[in-house]
């Protein structure tokens, strides 16, 4: 009789194990990590870090996760460094004649009238000149014609942990692409930018999205897609970065102060020249 007894316990207690496990595993697999970063130790490692860290949801980040792509492509552009043209071995004229030709001129002339009142106003307040304001968006971007394709968390995160190389780099751009969408109310998976995770007009990495976007319309949002956003977030930038205000960038060959914190942008002095002569070029 206490055999049987203890046999029914037993059946009863696995009987209510199973039930246990029968509701509790949908949940754990509707929950868990798929995707093409389901078996990244990288990504999971990240994910532990944002939810200790940031306080950041696990269910809702598995669930982002599982949405982001490696981009195998992106990858082979990290393998070729010819990819950064600023540095092309090609000669300064070709480099030259991507940004200074008649349709970006154009272009910087309409850009510079249309926003005439924000590039003065930027102007007075961070004491760079609206002409280098409004090249460096012809430069970066040829005046919004080309803001990136790519979705920023998939460029971020298959450079991140897929890229040995920049991984310490990217897991941190993409840390800032999270802190920053959280604090904007922006849903991670609908912004675009370069293959390298760049935004907006002025091409911003989310960590200098962080430190120096500004909301130059005062809406309530620092949105790079927004052209005066934009304005007010490169001139702080350059401000922050040590412009001083009244200083040239170059006169003839000799370059000056403000050249060196162009070049705080893009370290490279085909970039910083040929911003400044789209900069006289647009206001002729």
């Amino acid at each position: 009789m206490k055999y049987k007894t203890f046999l029914k316990n037993i059946s009863f207690l696995l009987g209510l194990l199973f039930l246990t496990l029968s509701h509790s595993l949908p949940v754990y697999a509707k929950n868990a990590l798929t995707g093409d970063f389901a078996n990244s130790a990288k990504a999971k490692r990240f994910i532990n870090q944002m939810v200790k860290q940031h306080n950041f949801n696990r269910s809702k980040l598995n669930k982002l996760f599982s949405k982001v792509k490696n981009r195998k492509d992106i990858l082979n552009k990290y393998r070729n460094p010819k990819k950064n043209i600023a540095e092309h071995s090609r000669d300064w004229n070709w480099y030259k004649g991507i940004f200074i030709n008649a349709d970006n001129i154009a272009n910087g002339k309409k850009f510079m009238r249309k926003h005439k009142k924000h590039l003065k106003r930027a102007e007075k307040k961070y004491g760079v000149p609206a002409k280098y304001i409004g090249a460096i968006i012809g430069v970066e971007t040829k005046y919004g014609k080309y803001l990136g394709k790519d979705r920023v968390i998939d460029a971020l995160a298959t450079i991140a942990f897929g890229f040995p190389q920049r991984s310490k780099y990217f897991t941190s751009e993409l840390k800032n692409f999270l802190l920053m969408t959280r604090s904007q109310k922006i849903n991670p998976v609908t912004l675009n930018g370069s293959y390298a995770g760049a935004m907006g007009y002025g091409q911003f990495m989310p960590s200098s999205y962080r430190t120096y976007a500004i909301d130059f319309d005062s809406n309530g949002k620092k949105d790079l897609w927004n052209e005066i956003d934009a304005i007010g977030s490169i001139a702080n930038y350059l401000k922050r970065k040590g412009w001083k205000r009244g200083v040239k960038v170059m006169v003839g060959n000799k370059k000056h102060h403000n050249f060196k914190i162009i070049k705080r942008y893009n370290n490279s002095n085909r970039y910083a020249k040929v911003v400044h002569i789209l900069a006289q070029k647009i206001i002729e």
